[in-house]
């Protein structure tokens, strides 16, 4: 992903909500009104509730449908790992008089009404990772009778918390409110010579920006990174269209949320058509949200793409999980470089040997470079120096919408 460590700077310092300094010069409200004309040529745009799907509906309804969100009436129970971990929840209980019992080590909480958040934020801060980790939970609502199928919607409390605490990741997936915003990709020896755009998510909740980061966690979290991920791919094929982009369009995925290549995906394909972009004119990027899948998806994903007539770039190369048994099986079309790599590699010599190595690794084996992050003009000549083939940072533009012009020095 193009964003840049002072963007993920500001995206650690919102994890309350709060804002990420602006980047764009327009609003999510201006960059929907650009995109209101195409409206009338792609729609189903809108992921439905669980709730509204007929039984046996087609397509992927672990991509296309959203659960219904996790809120009060109804009862709360905790299935607590040591008696430890119960008298400590216990207390808390007692303590905040929350309308509770307990049965053979499993208790059950009253929640009257509203989000869960309020009393599951408080437990969680008493238990350790591991208490909270081999804790389980599970709400029944008032008025529901258990079902045989309940045993499944029984698991770990953080993941059970990043559900409770999704109502408003649910809200923007609901109300189609993720946008893109756009970072040109140029040429390293001609800085002039566009390649491309990045398309970047970015979405705003109660008129802060949220951070692309923190969306990404939640999802992986609370099981939305399906609906995420479609959403925010779906966002960056409209965009584009609007803004008719004439070069190359990279398109973010997470490989983590895809089961099968032509389920999952073809919704995607099909809105490229009908919007009339060119097959060969997108990229899809592949980021790493989490561990990659097994080598054995991943090709099947990337084959997928091929067969289809799309570029796949492999990002963050250098950093996280990326590897270079990652670049011999998957063979991507392009390798982007993380920032990690290149922040001060003019000037911090073991740095720059191993970028330097790096680079001499995806060249030799015939794949093209893309450097991300560049924020000096000294790490630009220095990878320059060093023959990568296209760079991408906010010494040459920042993430804008529209795109913006090349603003390199």
């Amino acid at each position: 992903m193009g964003d840049t460590p002072r963007r993920m700077d500001a995206d650690k310092a919102i994890f309350t909500h709060g804002a990420v300094p602006p980047d764009e010069p327009t609003t999510p409200a201006e960059e929907a009104e650009k995109a209101n004309a195409l409206e009338g040529v792609y729609h189903g745009m809108t992921l439905p509730n669980a709730e509204d799907v007929p039984a046996g509906a087609p397509g992927c309804q672990r991509c296309e449908v959203l659960p219904v969100p996790i809120r009060g009436p109804g009862t709360l129970e905790l299935r607590l790992p040591h008696t430890y971990s119960l008298g400590k929840t216990l207390d808390f209980l007692a303590a905040s008089r929350w309308q509770h019992r307990e049965s053979e080590g499993t208790v059950h909480v009253h929640v009257p009404g509203g989000s869960l958040a309020p009393l599951l934020a408080p437990i969680l801060d008493r238990l350790t990772s591991t208490e909270q980790r081999d804790t389980r939970a599970h709400f029944q609502p008032d008025g529901t009778l258990p079902q045989n199928g309940d045993r499944f919607e029984i698991e770990a409390l953080p993941n059970f918390a990043a559900k409770a605490r999704s109502e408003w990741l649910l809200d923007i997936l609901r109300g189609e409110r993720l946008y893109s915003v756009f970072q040109p990709i140029v040429s390293c020896a001609d800085p002039s010579d566009l390649l491309g755009h990045e398309c970047l998510m970015r979405a705003e909740v109660e008129g802060s920006a949220v951070s692309p980061g923190l969306m990404l966690d939640l999802a992986a979290g609370a099981g939305l990174l399906f609906q995420l991920d479609l959403a925010a791919r779906r966002s960056a094929v409209v965009s584009a269209a609007a803004h008719a982009l004439p070069a190359k369009v990279f398109i973010n995925f997470a490989p983590n949320a895809i089961y099968s290549p032509h389920s999952c995906l073809n919704s995607t394909v099909r809105m490229v058509d009908e919007l009339r972009l060119r097959r060969d004119q997108v990229v899809f990027e592949i980021i790493e949200s989490e561990r990659l899948p097994e080598m054995a998806l991943m090709q099947r994903i990337v084959g997928y793409y091929r067969e289809q007539g799309f570029g796949v770039a492999l990002d963050d190369v250098g950093a996280g999980y990326s590897s270079l048994s990652a670049l011999l099986e998957l063979r991507p079309d392009y390798v982007k470089i993380d920032r990690t790599l290149i922040d001060g590699v003019d000037r911090q010599p073991d740095k720059a040997l191993v970028a330097r190595k790096l680079l001499e690794t995806v060249q030799g084996l015939g794949l093209q470079t893309i450097v991300e992050g560049i924020e000096r003009r000294e790490e630009w000549e220095w990878v320059q120096a060093h023959g990568a083939d296209f760079v991408q940072g906010y010494f040459f533009a920042r993430p804008a919408t529209p795109p913006p012009a090349l603003a390199w020095h």
